[in-house]
């Protein structure tokens, strides 16, 4: 028999092509680690402005209750008091200014 009359043998198959390992480089920094430490120090400055925020609102009440929160400003006139005022200070050594 030749080589043509052996109707069971295989063609011989071809060597697959070897895909060449590309390795990332070291000096590229991991994304996904930097992005993970970036929202961890988030989350813990959302905590710690929650802990602030809390005191500032408990400070905030203190002073409306006991009265202190609008010492020191300066109280803002109507119309009519700037207007009794005025005349008051135009009258101011004619004795009139005390009958307003």
């Amino acid at each position: 028999m030749t080589e043509e009359e052996k109707p069971n043998e295989e063609p011989p198959k071809e060597k697959p092509k070897e895909v060449p390992v590309v390795e990332p480089p070291a000096q590229k920094p991991d994304l996904i680690k930097q992005a993970n430490d970036a929202a961890l120090r988030l989350e813990q400055g959302n905590k710690e402005l929650a802990t602030l925020l809390a005191k500032q609102e408990a400070l905030q009440v203190e002073r409306t209750l006991s009265g202190t929160a609008d010492t020191g400003t300066v109280k803002q006139q109507t119309q009519d008091e700037k207007d009794i005022a005025n005349a008051k200070e135009m009258l101011k050594g004619t004795g009139y200014e005390n009958m307003l």
